[in-house]
């Protein structure tokens, strides 16, 4: 067993991106530069005012209906009273009315409890709280809340209301199933259910429940996230001391099966139930659906008609128009709904986005409906606030860094490692040739009247840390200075495609044809919704612009790709790319005239992986060129050589409670990157990162850290994608957050 005392220790060093902080006491119009972050929660009071948990800046906001005016901005529950009521949200997640009072429920996942607020026409009040540790309602009966996510109200036939909580990631040593909580009006425990059991026998067992909702006959409706399925039951009779709660009838309401990889946003996430209605929102990608009470799909909210009501957007890039103009037209990962005024009127939360709309839907009654945009709220979170040096991010998902520029490296690849056709193509080979001349006559242009000019550009380049922000259609840079990060202005100069998702830099050093300055790097990003790769350069002014085409298509085929996500490039060249919806890596070479030529697809072959097969999300390599990938749905750790060929496999499923004891196991490993000649890896349902030491034939652990439970500019980590080390600082970028969290060991 790993002692204590050699466990490195992993501290919080600094962050970056801008963390919106307006006074809580702000009422008035919504200012022009208003912005949301990660809304995820949503719903109106007895007053008509709409109630949204801006969930990344960590506040509740109140609107009037018609989204132009704000009531209220809230930070925390109260300022008198109790410690748990002066205790800052942190997470606040969803919300729920009180059917008949003027009582608010809401999660606050971070602090593990239920807040709830009563109000008038003016004013809101901290009521009470309740489920959190030691809570004075309960008196520790039951085993605290976790994980709050999803909340509900419902009549019960007694004629009391009760509430119903998803604790999300609540589990035991001995049961990780998770759980459905229910308590009185006032919060008392009531009981626990972890497995709804239909009439013929069969169970499903609850996986990272998140959204709850329920109609006035008393049915319950769980987004079951984990198996990627909505279930219903009856809220009537209680669950057995196996905690299975049983219901007459249909359970699964609706089902994707085993998914096939992350990072596709269509998971079922929320549920609502809404005028008799079950509205399941982005069950297919960018859609609502909705159901009838017995299960049936009713009608598909497919696009929004705009309502000009707003005055056109500044365009500052290229994709600027394209940007605004698919914003007006499609709803886009929507997440939670809820009713408005009128039976027409609905409101939406679209967390990657970072807005609220406010919608018109004429009728329910076709197959699919188009409907009516009225108004949103939330700004583009793209320009840094007046007197900052750093704007907002949006759904940021990856960080690189230039430190190696200049490092001598490989002259590149033989021509024995190329695909047989273009090993004795003649034309190939010619324009190899052709292309070598052609670079070469190029850079002593280059050196004799540009070089001296680009290296003092390159010099400042060496110290950015290139960051997608991938919900504002960009590349940004940043440069640390004095443990400080300032933001370098317009880093990408070419054109950006949207569904951007992972980076890796390539050092060529030999010229390649068409590359504008000699020894500098080659950005690599791969696009997981167009299944290609973009690759930039860097112009003489520092900047990047884009080089050659795309490369990769949509498909199965050899050569074709189906949701990208991670990707590494040898120093040779060799590009490996984590190809999750086809299962597999796929393998291509980058030549010294530009093309990116296909070379092969290699998995993991294992007759054990009956539930999921290989999936793929990130792709690193040590210094002996071994391939370490992250199986995500498997949860284990993959090491290949760079042939394809499998060597060995690291980690086991299970819930990391204990760092120094359970480190093998892994939930949903979504990253990892390499420094020197320790592996980090992102456990992204343990909320955990891992550093371990590469040995030969496995891995030592060494240490890490849990953040989950900590606010952003401390180092909260909520949604971490591809994180990036370098000189024992690792960079992780937090996509609902959205900042750049950074540690140091």
């Amino acid at each position: 067993m790993v002692t204590k005392k050699k466990l490195l220790k992993m501290k919080h060093f600094a962050y970056y991106g801008a963390i919106q902080k307006e006074d809580g006491g702000f009422k008035g119009p919504v200012p022009e530069d208003f912005t949301l972050n990660t809304p995820v929660g949503i719903a109106q009071d007895k007053f008509n005012n709409v109630w949204v948990c801006d969930t990344g800046n960590n506040r509740i906001v109140i609107f009037d209906k018609e989204l132009k005016i704000i009531h209220h901005i809230m930070n925390s529950p109260g300022t008198g009273g109790t410690k748990t009521q002066k205790t800052p949200f942190l997470m606040p997640f969803h919300l729920c009315p009180h059917p008949e009072k003027n009582l608010m429920f809401l999660t606050d996942m971070g602090n593990a409890r239920i807040i709830v607020f009563s109000y008038d026409k003016k004013k809101v009040s901290f009521a009470y709280s309740f489920g959190y540790k030691d809570d004075a309602i309960n008196k520790n009966s039951f085993d605290p809340l976790e994980d709050p996510n999803g909340v509900t109200l419902i009549k019960e036939a007694d004629g009391k209301f009760y509430v119903y909580v998803c604790d999300e990631f609540f589990h035991t040593k001995k049961d990780i199933r998770n759980r459905c909580v229910k308590f009185t009006e006032k919060g008392e425990f009531v009981e626990q259910f972890k497995t709804i059991v239909d009439s013929e026998g069969k169970t499903h067992d609850l996986v990272w429940p998140q959204g709850i909702s329920s109609d006035d006959q008393g049915k319950i409706f769980i987004a079951n996230t984990g198996s990627y399925e909505i279930l219903q039951c009856d809220c009537h009779g209680a669950s057995d001391k196996n905690y299975n709660k049983f219901h007459k009838g249909r359970v699964l309401l609706h089902s994707f099966g085993n998914p096939k990889g992350i990072g596709s946003f269509n998971i079922m996430r929320s549920v609502n139930a809404i005028n008799g209605l079950v509205f399941a929102a982005d069950q297919v990608l960018n859609t609502i659906c909705v159901y009838q009470a017995n299960g049936k799909i009713k009608t598909v909210i497919a696009g929004i008609l705009p309502g000009w009501n707003h005055e056109p957007a500044t365009l500052c890039s290229i994709t600027d128009f394209a940007y605004y103009n698919i914003e007006n037209q499609e709803l886009l990962n929507p997440y939670t709904i809820c009713g408005g005024e009128t039976k027409k009127i609905y409101y939406i939360t679209e967390p990657f986005t970072s807005r609220v709309l406010k919608i018109e839907i004429p009728t329910l009654n076709e197959k699919i409906v188009e409907t009516k945009l009225l108004n949103t709220v939330g700004s583009r979170r793209d320009v840094a606030k007046q007197g900052g040096q750093i704007s907002q991010l949006n759904c940021v998902t990856c960080v690189v860094g230039m430190e190696d520029m200049g490092r001598e490296k490989p002259q590149g690849p033989d021509k024995t490692d190329l695909p047989i056709w273009a090993r004795y193509n003649p034309f190939q080979l010619w324009y190899s040739k052709y292309s070598e001349l052609v670079a070469n006559q190029y850079q002593i242009t280059y050196d004799a009247f540009f070089k001296n000019m680009v290296d003092k550009q390159v010099e400042k380049v060496k110290t950015l840390k290139l960051t997608l922000d991938a919900g504002n259609w960009t590349i940004k840079a940043y440069s640390e200075q004095q443990d400080k990060f300032n933001e370098s202005p317009h880093a990408l100069e070419g054109y950006y495609i949207p569904g951007d998702l992972a980076m890796a830099l390539h050092y060529p050093q030999k010229i390649l044809l068409g590359q504008i300055c000699p020894k500098t790097p080659i950005l690599f990003v791969t696009n997981f919704s167009l299944a290609t790769v973009t690759m930039y350069q860097l112009g003489m002014d520092g900047k990047l612009v884009n080089y050659g085409l795309p490369f990769g298509l949509p498909g199965k085929f050899n050569g074709c790709l189906m949701g990208p996500q991670g990707i590494a490039v040898s120093d040779d060249g060799e590009i490996f790319i984590a190809d999750s919806l086809n299962n597999r890596i796929s393998k291509w070479q980058l030549l010294n005239t530009g093309q990116v030529l296909f070379d092969s697809n290699f998995c993991w072959e294992d007759k054990k992986l009956k539930d999921y097969y290989f999936t793929p999300t990130d792709i690193a390599i040590d210094n002996h060129n071994r391939l370490f990938v992250t199986d995500q749905f498997n949860d284990r750790i993959r090491v290949f050589d760079r042939q394809g060929k499998k060597l060995w496999s690291y980690g086991k499923t299970g819930y990391c409670d204990d760092l120094q004891t359970e480190y093998e196991r892994f939930m949903l490993p979504t990253s990892l990157c390499i420094d020197n000649d320790e592996l980090i890896i992102n456990d992204l349902v343990n909320r955990a990162l891992k550093i371990f030491k590469i040995k030969e034939s496995g891995l030592q652990y060494l240490g890490g850290t849990k953040a989950f439970k900590e606010r952003p500019e401390n180092g909260g980590i909520w949604m971490p994608f591809f994180i990036y080390a370098h000189d024992r600082k690792v960079y992780v970028p937090d996509s609902t957050f959205n900042v750049v969290n950074i540690y140091e060991y």
